[in-house]
């Protein structure tokens, strides 16, 4: 069951002190690649010459995304590490216990995600990288931020200032249709929804891909949480107060706009509404050239790219209020105008590009399961039957929605070419927009193998689409494909496998992170008997 609201995380957490740093990132897609990036940058700080040159502090970072693939504490990592099976399971017999000892009846993902917070604080992180499960402004990991009520605990006033954990940034990837009867029916209420991890005084990072509406909607809450009083309805209200005296009123909605293209960043005042904006020009432009030079030749698809510079605006903001800033000796300087500066760090300014392009460099070499990864299955397949591989390869995606399909689409004509035959494995789960998303992958005259994911530990409201009723979409869309189902991830493999070596075609499976999920562990559990088999 899926119920959105703070009150049952807060009483979970009540009497659990938060006092790490968080990267809170929201958005459709691209939610978990921009928190993987994230860790593997993290990483790369910490043993980069630049910390050591510099006797900075390394960064202690734990990483919480939905859902796992394999285990339930896959989702959990502490230094891009999975967190221990009995660490995890010490911890959520705790929340659990709490969770039945007081009365709350959180939701399973609620439970985990006050697990993965008291993991955070047991393990003394001192950054959390936080993906938001569905939405934003209700979402469960919303409590991060969020001033809790000290009576009765008995604390410090200093102790009160850091019980919850602040945000470093708030990310907020691109935004599509999903999830519509939760989150709203257009793309402004699910953008307004997914807005709401936005804070008083915390970097705001924007995808730069998405629409206008959603770029202006992500505005206008911004706008509004920076204000100390909030009034102003419309960005042209706004900017005629806004600190902008070069530029005549009718020019200031347009260097507004500008303002959000890669980040919008504000602070709060009890003199004015907004008495600082400013624009990165120089801050994103230096990003985009280490970008481009980063993943030349690496044939990442435009998405993954956008994903990239999102991680690295989050990590430069991060490591410039964790350490960059303090380090410099500016002593009165502000968080939120420093950033625009950073690139400016005079005598280690050398050294500090070289972190950002190892940063870079390291991420782009990450493989992040279930995301245009491309796997080996012969040992599973000689396991079972030893057939033959498909000469093309096999390529495994969790795309499950509009976007995350037409991206999957569009990398695979690119990769293949669209006249190849290619053959899909696809599972989906109930509720999505089957027509959409298939009309973004299949082309005429591939073939299609339909089969469901299995249960899903810890979700069991999530139900998978039978076969059957996705070869009836299949056919009804009047495209010359040949269909076939199986009833299990192993047996549709097999068949998907046959098909592909006839047609001499790639292999593509398909739309769910719970069908991704299944294969892996089919792929894990056999390196495992292969293992323990005697030598």
């Amino acid at each position: 069951m899926i119920e959105l609201g703070l009150s049952r995380i807060s009483r979970l957490l009540i009497r659990t002190p938060l006092p790490w740093r968080a990267i809170h990132v929201a958005g459709t897609n691209g939610k978990g690649s921009v928190c993987a990036y994230i860790s593997c940058m993290l990483d790369t700080y910490n043993r980069s010459a630049f910390r050591a040159d510099y006797n900075l502090a390394s960064i202690k970072h734990g990483r919480f995304t939905s859902p796992h693939l394999i285990d339930r504490w896959d989702c959990i990592t502490i230094d891009n590490k999975t967190v221990r099976e009995s660490t995890f399971k010490a911890v959520e017999e705790k929340v659990r216990a709490r969770n039945e000892m007081e009365c709350i009846e959180a939701s399973e993902f609620e439970l985990l995600t006050a697990t993965a917070f008291e993991i955070f604080t047991q393990e003394k992180v001192d950054i959390g990288v936080v993906e938001v499960g569905m939405g934003g402004r209700l979402d469960a990991t919303n409590i991060l931020g969020v001033s809790v009520s000290t009576a009765g605990l008995e604390l410090t006033e200093q102790e009160a200032k850091t019980f919850r954990a602040e945000s470093l940034a708030s990310v907020i990837t691109k935004i599509g249709l999903d999830h519509q009867g939760f989150l709203g029916n257009t793309i402004e209420e699910i953008a307004r929804e997914k807005a709401g991890i936005i804070k008083t005084r915390v970097p705001v990072i924007l995808d730069i891909q998405n629409t206008d509406n959603v770029k202006s909607t992500i505005a206008d809450v911004a706008r509004r949480v920076h204000e100390p009083n909030p009034s102003t309805s419309s960005i042209a209200d706004a900017v005629k107060k806004s600190d902008l005296p070069d530029l005549p009123v009718d020019q200031r909605e347009a260097h507004w706009r500008e303002l959000i293209e890669y980040g919008f960043y504000a602070k709060s005042s009890s003199t004015g509404p907004i008495s600082s904006v400013c624009k990165k020009a120089v801050y994103t432009g230096k990003l985009d050239g280490i970008v481009e030079c980063t993943v030349n030749g690496k044939g990442l698809p435009s998405h993954a790219v956008n994903n990239l510079r999102l991680a690295l605006l989050a990590i430069s903001t991060a490591l410039d209020q964790m350490t960059l800033g303090y380090y410099a000796g500016l002593k009165a300087f502000d968080k939120y105008e420093i950033v625009s500066d950073m690139w400016n760090f005079g005598h280690f300014k050398g050294e500090y590009f070289a972190l950002v392009k190892g940063m870079a460099a390291d991420a782009v070499e990450i493989v992040w399961p279930g995301r245009l990864q491309k796997i080996n299955i012969v040992d599973l397949l000689d396991l079972h039957g030893g057939a033959s591989v498909p000469p093309c390869g096999v390529l495994l995606d969790g795309a499950h929605n509009e976007q995350s399909a037409k991206a999957l689409g569009d990398y695979v004509d690119a990769l293949y070419g669209e006249n190849t035959c290619r053959v899909w494995l696809i599972a989906m789960s109930k509720g999505k927009d089957i027509s959409t998303i298939i009309g973004h992958l299949i082309r005429t005259g591939d073939r299609v193998v339909a089969t469901r994911f299995g249960a899903v530990d810890g979700m069991p409201w999530v139900q998978a689409v039978d076969p059957a009723e996705l070869l009836n979409v299949l056919n009804s869309e009047n495209q010359p494909v040949i269909c076939t189902d199986a009833d299990n991830a192993l047996d549709a493999l097999k068949k998907a496998v046959d098909i592909a070596c006839e047609v001499r075609g790639p292999l593509i499976i398909a739309g769910s992170l719970y069908l991704a999920g299944d294969v892996l562990r089919l792929l894990r559990d056999v390196r495992t008997r292969l293992d323990k088999a005697p030598m």
